[in-house]
């Protein structure tokens, strides 16, 4: 269905020549039942003819048509320059819906700019804020902006939460930066921060891209939940430290964990041997597994 038809209906019989003004909260009635449709290029048709006619709109339903178009970051600023039209209070939440999509849309130079406007502006910032600013240096392999960003949370007494860490973490895989991404690692647990798969795959990550096959072994042997990124992350760091009895071991190893195995994700050909051992059901007693696999 194309987005005018969408919008005719979602105005219903309501929309007659003359009935002006609409009645009291029917606009938001209208905006949520789009929303509720997922009819997205109808909302976002409505939104213009609502503003146009200058019929008020709840910040709300902007934020969420911004939230919509994730990856989609040039309709995603559109909405945005509608929200900055109509001056809104606590404009924080549509900064940081537009820079968490730009940053899905790998747009992460605009996400940053965003970020230093709400500076610019005096916008208040939150944790998703810096969030958002960090997962962007996490795009551009910019580690240290990341963790110049965590200081200043710090600095801010905001709260500092997995996610943030997570995208901090992240940033410094993508820098191969293993140390720096260690010492966030530290930093989660003397803030007794939960630590998620995602943690442990950004922290294996980057180990195995600075070719630290111990360490990454270890945080594999650490992790609550690894997935096939976990696994596949570890046996490239045995690869690249030509540790290739421990990354076999791994790799029948990956094939008992409550995982899916990928062919893909490995980086042994298919007609290499695997070790013959016997298909245990339960699951690795990761705490053996350690010392097993850092046996040399």
């Amino acid at each position: 269905m194309q987005p005018a038809k969408q919008t005719e209906d979602a105005l219903g019989p309501l929309q007659r020549p003359g009935r002006l003004p609409w009645p009291l909260g029917w606009p938001t009635k209208a905006v949520a039942n789009l929303e509720a449709g997922a009819a997205h290029g109808a909302a976002y048709a409505l939104l213009q003819q609502l503003r146009v006619a200058r019929i008020p709109i709840p910040l709300f339903h902007y934020v969420q048509a911004i939230r919509w178009w994730s990856g989609a970051w040039g309709e995603a600023l559109a909405i945005f320059q509608m929200v900055q039209r109509g001056r809104f209070r606590n404009a924080s939440v549509a900064f940081n819906a537009t820079m968490a999509t730009c940053v899905k849309g790998s747009q992460w130079q605009r996400s940053l700019a965003l970020f230093q406007e709400m500076q610019e502006k005096q916008i208040s910032f939150t944790a998703r804020s810096f969030s958002s600013a960090i997962s962007a240096c996490a795009k551009a392999s910019l580690w240290q902006r990341s963790l110049d960003l965590l200081k200043e949370m710090w600095q801010m007494t905001l709260s500092r939460n997995t996610i943030t860490f997570n995208a901090a973490v992240s940033s410094c895989s993508m820098g191969a930066q293993w140390q720096a991404a260690l010492g966030l690692f530290e930093a989660m647990r003397h803030l007794q921060l939960r630590n998620t798969t995602a943690t442990y795959n950004a922290l294996i990550t980057a180990c195995e891209k600075a070719s630290q096959w111990q360490a990454a072994l270890i945080m594999f042997a650490a992790a609550v939940m690894p997935d096939s990124v976990s696994c596949g992350a570890a046996i490239s760091a045995c690869e690249k430290g030509t540790q290739w009895h421990q990354a076999l071991h791994l790799l029948s190893r990956w094939k008992k964990l409550p995982v899916p195995f990928e062919r893909s994700r490995s980086p042994f050909p298919l007609h290499v041997s695997q070790p013959n051992e016997r298909r245990d059901q339960t699951s690795c007693n990761f705490e053996c597994f350690q010392d097993d696999l850092l046996r040399v």
